[in-house]
């Protein structure tokens, strides 16, 4: 649910279909396409200059759109749309196994785990205005429809909204199509000690290490910056194309969806960082971030 917030000392007004919220340093609205474009900018009358951030929940036309900057404008604030929260719509997340050196860029709408380190030079970015235009030059004019799988900031939208004038075409912003992406990713920024579990339907990264008697069951991948001696399930939901990843493997039982592998005797290698998956109808082991 979303309480509606007002500006203090004020009375309240009937915010009609357009829900404001407010999180901490910025003002939260959630569209869900049946908005008109005077609803939008009534809605944002009056409220404290916070970035406004805006789940996209529903197929949303570019006047909303063009109401949202304005308001944004008037108030001297930043502009984001987003997807909406929760797992069926959140972005997947997107491994580099590597360090990314100078020149190298990344370009994703989704979580970007990096494996590695970020050398000076490299790069790690959403689409730019100029992309997002380069990238309709020269289309048919047929209706634009844009999923919103990650974070777009004014300045995007302002050429997308530019880009369909000049194709004399509608534009509409829809939330992604969840089966096509994996969930949103969880941080655990600790050493997870024994007795200690984590359930999630994400990706879950750790950022330490995983130790004998604690475990991990993930709907998406398990990826442990740290020493993975505990248990760790990832595709727990039955995802056969998850992975586990971990900067040495020293469990004795690596689980991905229905599959088991159990370690030899001496142990797993613990050659170093290894990427566990599933290949030909069984769980390998195999190295990764040694470019």
């Amino acid at each position: 649910m979303y309480p509606p917030i007002y500006p203090t000392g004020e009375n309240p007004v009937k915010l009609l279909r357009v829900r404001v919220r407010a999180t901490i340093g910025a003002l939260a609205i959630r569209l869900d396409g049946h908005e008109t474009p005077d609803e939008v900018s009534a809605a944002l009358i009056g409220l404290p200059s916070l970035p406004l951030e805006v789940e996209v929940s529903g197929p949303v036309r570019s006047e909303a759109l063009e109401a949202l900057i304005t308001a944004a404008k008037a108030l001297d604030t930043s502009l984001t749309l987003k997807p909406p929260r929760g797992e069926r719509f959140m972005p997947y997340t997107e491994v580099v196994a590597h360090t990314l050196r100078s020149g190298q860029r990344i370009e994703s709408s989704s979580t970007v785990v990096v494996l590695g380190d970020v050398n000076p030079g490299a790069e790690i970015a959403a689409e730019t205005p100029d992309e997002v235009s380069a990238a309709l030059i020269g289309l048919p004019s047929l209706p634009l429809e844009v999923e919103v799988s990650g974070p777009v900031r004014s300045e995007a939208l302002e050429a997308l909204i530019t880009a369909a004038k000049a194709l004399d075409t509608s534009l509409t912003l829809k939330p992604p199509r969840g089966e096509r992406f994996m969930p949103y990713t969880e941080v655990v920024a600790h050493t997870l000690r024994s007795g200690q579990r984590i359930e999630s339907s994400s990706t879950v990264v750790v950022l330490g290490d995983v130790n004998p008697g604690a475990e991990i069951a993930a709907g998406g991948d398990v990826i442990v910056v740290g020493k993975l001696r505990g248990l760790a399930h990832a595709g727990a939901l039955g995802n056969q194309e998850a992975a586990i990843w971990a900067l040495s493997v020293e469990a004795k039982q690596l689980r991905i969806a229905e599959m088991v592998a159990r370690a030899p005797e001496d142990g797993f290698s613990g050659r170093g960082a290894e990427r566990a998956r599933i290949i030909e109808g069984q769980i390998l082991l195999e190295p990764w971030g040694r470019k």
